[in-house]
């Protein structure tokens, strides 16, 4: 615990009122406190983070959060380009042009993603090779 919270264990180093001697940890149980040992004044380890205090922290963290708005017009401009993609596909335009545009609402995939706050790099599309039964 020393070498993560060290003013937590002296303090409770103190509390307990233990030699060095005493903090060694072995692989088996060993009492190595004396018979009658006096622990010391008993104390919190840690101070309550007051609600005020977490405000801060979540202001001064939080970053930069997207309003729905934007991403339910991001979901708008995924909705509309898709379609875009059907009528091209349905009236069997030229590859070049279908994946001109599936290009575009895969960028705009990438952003409703981002603007939801999920990763854009697990865009998970339908796969070509589908297996017959």
């Amino acid at each position: 615990m020393e070498p993560y919270m060290p003013d937590t264990c002296n303090s409770l180093k103190v509390q307990l009122n233990t030699q060095p001697v005493h903090h060694i940890l072995v692989d088996y149980f060993v009492c190595l406190l004396p018979s009658g040992h006096k622990i010391g004044k008993p104390g919190p380890l840690f101070k309550k983070i007051e609600q005020e205090v977490i405000n801060e922290l979540k202001a001064k963290y939080a970053g930069r959060q997207t309003p729905e708005k934007e991403s339910g017009s991001a979901k708008s401009l995924v909705t509309e380009q898709g379609s875009k993609v059907r009528d091209l596909k349905s009236n069997k335009a030229s590859k070049a042009e279908i994946d001109k545009e599936v290009a575009v609402l895969l960028e705009l995939k990438k952003r409703l993603m981002i603007a939801k706050g999920e990763n854009p790099d697990q865009i998970q599309g339908k796969s070509k090779n589908k297996k017959k039964r």
